[in-house]
C-alpha cells in the first residue's frame, strides 16, 4: 500500500473507473425547472399581493436550485471526478472529493492497493439514525434516518495504522487562498482497519454499482455476503455510551456529517459552539 499525491499518480486510461454519476444532479435540475415554469405560469393569472409575492419567492427558491444542480451537474464531468480505478494489478482509492480540485495536487489523497494487498469485499448497507435539524434547533430530540451503502474492503499484509491519521488530515486542509472547501469525505477506515467506501447515499451515487466492483473484485479476492448495520448518532443514545466509545461514534458522525457533529457534541458536553468544534477537531 501507498499513499499517492495526484502529481504521483500514473497518467493513463484505467482498466475500470467507478465514479459519481450526473444522472441524480440531472434530474434535480429538471425537477426545479418545472417547478420553476409551473410558478411563473402562476404568476401570469395571479392578482391578489400575497399570491404574487409567494410565485416571486417561489420562483427564485426554483430558480436557484436548478442553477445549483446544473453546476453541480457540469462538475461531474471533471476528470477528477472518480472514486476508485483499477489496472490488470493494482486498485486506485481517491480518498478527496473532486470538488475540491483547487486544492493542492500535492496532498496526499490516493490510496494504490496491490490487487493481492485485498483479501475481501462486502456489500454493507447502514442504517443512520441521528438527530432532525429542525427538531434539534427546538430541541424537541427528533430523528432522522438516512440509508448509505458502502463497498467494504478488508485488506491482508498491510500496515493500516496510518490511514486513520492521512484520512484526518485530509479534514483539516486548508484552503491556500479564498474559496470554498467541500467536507464531503467518501473513504474511511474502521477500528480493525477495513476499509470503506462510499457507494450510494440519498444525494450521491457512484456508477457502475456494487453488484459491478464486486464482480470485478471476485476475480482476485473473496466477495463475503452482505451485511446490514444499524447506528444511532442521537444526542439521546451517544450520552449513554462510555467516553472511549463516545468519541468513536463522534468521530464516525464528523466524517459522515461535519457540521451536525459540533451541534451533537455541543449538546452532550453543554458547552458552546467553539468549545464543541474544538473537541470535535481534537478526535
Amino acid at each position: 500500500m501507498r499513499i499517492l499525491s495526484f502529481n504521483q499518480y500514473p497518467d493513463f486510461t484505467p482498466e475500470r473507473e467507478f465514479k459519481e454519476t450526473w444522472v441524480t444532479k440531472l434530474i434535480s435540475m429538471l425537477a426545479a425547472t418545472v417547478l420553476l415554469a409551473g410558478t411563473i405560469v402562476a404568476f401570469t393569472h395571479v392578482s391578489q399581493r400575497f399570491a404574487i409575492v409567494f410565485c416571486i419567492v417561489t420562483g427564485t427558491i426554483c430558480g436557484l436550485w436548478a442553477l445549483a444542480s446544473a453546476v453541480s451537474m457540469v462538475r461531474t464531468r471533471h476528470p477528477a471526478n472518480w472514486l476508485m480505478r483499477a489496472s490488470t494489478r493494482t486498485i486506485w482509492i481517491k480518498f478527496r472529493t473532486y470538488r475540491n480540485v483547487h486544492l493542492s495536487p500535492d496532498d496526499p489523497q490516493i490510496i494504490e492497493l496491490d490487487q493481492k494487498e485485498i483479501a475481501w469485499a462486502r456489500a454493507l448497507t447502514l442504517h443512520k439514525i441521528g438527530p432532525d435539524l429542525a427538531s434539534r434547533r427546538r430541541e424537541s430530540g427528533g430523528t432522522e434516518s438516512e440509508r448509505i451503502e458502502y463497498l467494504e474492503i478488508g485488506l491482508v499484509h498491510v500496515d493500516t495504522r496510518k490511514l486513520p491519521n492521512v484520512l484526518k488530515r485530509e479534514e483539516h486542509v486548508k484552503l491556500e487562498k479564498w474559496g470554498h472547501k467541500s467536507l464531503d469525505y467518501a473513504v474511511t477506515v474502521t477500528a480493525d482497519g477495513t476499509l470503506r467506501l462510499r457507494w450510494s447515499n440519498p444525494y450521491r451515487q457512484i456508477r457502475p454499482g456494487l453488484k459491478t466492483v464486486l464482480e470485478f473484485i471476485s476475480h482476485f479476492a473473496e466477495v463475503r455476503p452482505p451485511a446490514k448495520e444499524t447506528v444511532n448518532y442521537t444526542v439521546e443514545a451517544l450520552s449513554k455510551l462510555p467516553e472511549d466509545q463516545q468519541r468513536i461514534r463522534l468521530a464516525e458522525l464528523a466524517r459522515l456529517e461535519p457540521v451536525e457533529v459540533i451541534m451533537v457534541a455541543q449538546r452532550i458536553r453543554k458547552c458552546s459552539t467553539a468549545e464543541a468544534k474544538a473537541y470535535v477537531d481534537g478526535l
